[in-house]
């Protein structure tokens, strides 16, 4: 069976998502280990003074730390278009590989 979380506060420093770096990745792993296997990160940002003051990131160089951040542990990133387990990703997929 899988498990998908569709309403998930990941990205840090946006609106009440983690707190830091180090939550996002440990509520990621945490995640995977209740045995979900997809998340979607939905944060409410509508604009960039929704952004938390202490991190002065752009929304852009938020989740462009947060992909580099990633891509740095063992996480593989699928393109959008990617078709993994028969499914096919119209979204860009991180899969986690804990092994």
């Amino acid at each position: 069976m899988t498990l998908i979380d569709t309403h998930n506060h990941v990205i840090p420093y946006v609106d009440d998502g983690a707190a830091d770096w180090d939550m996002a990745l440990a509520m990621l792993r945490e995640a995977v280990a209740d045995g979900i296997s997809e998340v979607v990160a939905t944060p409410h940002v509508l604009s960039e003074n929704d952004l938390l003051k202490d991190e002065k990131l752009t929304t852009a160089e938020v989740n462009r730390k947060f992909l580099d951040i990633l891509s740095s542990r063992n996480v593989r990133r699928m393109p959008a278009g990617s078709v993994i387990e028969g499914r096919r990703y119209d979204e860009e997929v991180f899969l986690f590989n804990e092994h």
